[in-house]
C-alpha cells in the first residue's frame, strides 16, 4: 500500500495494486459491514470509514478523471453519502470547470437520465 500525493483533509487516499485491491475489497465484503454491499461493482475506487482506496489502474487516467474520481469517493468518505448520484452531485462542488462539465456529461451514463432531470438539480431530494 503506498500513501499518495493526494492531499485530502479528513481523508487518507492509499492506492493499491489491483491485486491488493481486490483483496481489500473481498475482505470489508466478507465482514458485512451496514452498506458496505455498494463495493461490489467498485473496480477503480472505494471509500470507507474515512479512506478512499484506489486501485493503480486509476494511475492509467486523466488527472481531470482522478480528480472526479477522488472527490466521489470523498463524499462518501467525508460526508457518509451513500447514494452514487448524490455523491456526484456533492463532488461537483470540488471541482473545476472542466472537470464539472466532464462529470455532467457521464451522468445519464452513470445515473440513467440527463444531470438536468436530476432530483438534486430540482431540489427534490
Amino acid at each position: 500500500m503506498e500513501k499518495d500525493d493526494y492531499e485530502v483533509e479528513d481523508v487518507e487516499i492509499n492506492t493499491l495494486t489491483e491485486t491488493e485491491f481486490k483483496d481489500l475489497k473481498n475482505s470489508l465484503l466478507k465482514m458485512a459491514i451496514e452498506g458496505i454491499e455498494r463495493l461490489k461493482g467498485e473496480e477503480l475506487a472505494f471509500a470507507f470509514e474515512g479512506n478512499v482506496v484506489l486501485n493503480e489502474k486509476v494511475n492509467e487516467l486523466s488527472e481531470s478523471e482522478r480528480t472526479i474520481i477522488i472527490a466521489h469517493e470523498c463524499a462518501h468518505a467525508i460526508e457518509g453519502i451513500e447514494d452514487e448520484e448524490e455523491a456526484d452531485f456533492w463532488a461537483l462542488n470540488c471541482l473545476d470547470d472542466e472537470e464539472k462539465n466532464m462529470l455532467i456529461s457521464m451522468w445519464k451514463y452513470r445515473h440513467g437520465h440527463d444531470f438536468e432531470d436530476s432530483m438534486y438539480m430540482k431540489g427534490e431530494q
